[in-house]
């Protein structure tokens, strides 16, 4: 099936609001009445795919002096990136900016996942430090690294897949969103996923994070919606259940795809029929804007099978997945 068509009145508004969009100054609300976004100006407006920062970034050993090329022809306009190795020290600000450049050559914006505070959360004892470590973490990376107002980054990812009932985890993840908020509100905020009691980004659980985001993030992967059903309903019908606890907050879907190698994902054709279901699912609703693609392209070398998550080979040959990414995005 083929994508229904953004009507041109839309596509101009995208074209006029995206690059400003780090750069209103807003209520602590959601893009609503902002920046006029509603729901049939948005369909798949995120075009995004989860990426490795390195691949974009001339002075790192991985940079893929092609990877803006792949983006461009594959029609994705966001990024989401969490430049975190090696921890703690991650990239420095100067290779955040470098990585910024080099996305923004071809009109793409990131999401940044706040990676200097990962491992300072409650939810890693053995490296967990008082909450005021990692406020002055964000504040040198956010405020003394110049960002605030930087209309290259679409949005602040506070924390990726929180534990929410991990002792003091809650609390601290609402008062670092509060914080991200107070020392720098020219950009959203959201939390990149969430679990809870073992259980990943169920829509019930979003009510403990709801009222801490502008953008809510979840993330989800075929083997987490078991059933009968067709793929693209089981998929509608989570979205729906996000929907109705999200407060009327934009959402998008952070993480999703599926490697070639699980038992229901044998061949490079059930990816590619899987990447299908989960994008008519995204257009079937005009409130959910998007979402993320996991993985843009595979690191070198990696242990946990990563080269076979990306609809791009090692070659930089293209995947079957590749060409319904092309259909939805472009």
């Amino acid at each position: 099936m083929k994508p229904r068509a953004l009507p041109i009145s839309a596509l101009l508004i995208c074209l006029i609001i995206l690059p400003h969009i780090g750069l209103q100054q807003r209520t602590k609300i959601s893009f609503y009445g902002t920046i006029s976004y509603s729901a049939e100006n948005v369909a798949l407006e995120m075009r995004g795919a989860v990426a490795r920062a390195e691949f974009f970034t001339p002075s790192k050993p991985e940079y893929l002096p092609w990877a803006t090329e792949i983006c461009l022809d594959l029609g994705i306009n966001v990024i989401r990136v969490s430049p975190e190795d090696p921890w703690p020290t991650g990239f420095t600000v100067e290779e955040i900016r470098e990585f910024l450049t080099e996305i923004d050559k071809v009109g793409m914006k990131a999401i940044i996942v706040l990676h200097p505070i990962k491992y300072l959360a409650p939810q890693w004892p053995e490296t967990a430090r008082p909450v005021e470590e990692a406020k002055t973490a964000i504040y040198d990376l956010i405020v003394n690294g110049g960002f605030v107002g930087d209309d290259r980054i679409l949005m602040w990812d506070v924390y990726n897949e929180p534990k929410l009932d991990y002792p003091g985890m809650l609390d601290w993840i609402r008062e670092m969103c509060a914080y991200v908020n107070d020392i720098d509100p020219t950009h959203p905020i959201t939390i990149g996923g969430w679990s809870y009691g073992g259980l990943y980004s169920r829509p019930q659980h979003l009510d403990f994070i709801v009222d801490s985001v502008d953008w809510v993030q979840p993330h989800r992967y075929p083997w987490e919606l078991p059933g009968e059903e067709q793929l693209k309903t089981r998929y509608i019908n989570y979205f729906n259940g996000i929907l109705s606890h999200s407060k009327g907050k934009p959402v998008f879907l952070g993480e999703w795809g599926c490697p070639v190698a699980l038992g229901f994902c044998e061949t490079e054709e059930d990816q590619a029929y899987i990447y299908n279901q989960i994008l008519e699912a995204m257009v079937s609703i005009q409130d959910i804007k998007g979402g993320c693609f996991y993985l843009l392209y595979p690191p070198y070398g990696s242990v946990w099978s990563h080269q076979e998550w990306s609809p791009v080979r090692i070659d930089k040959t293209y995947r079957p997945a590749a060409n319904w990414i092309k259909q939805y995005y472009k």
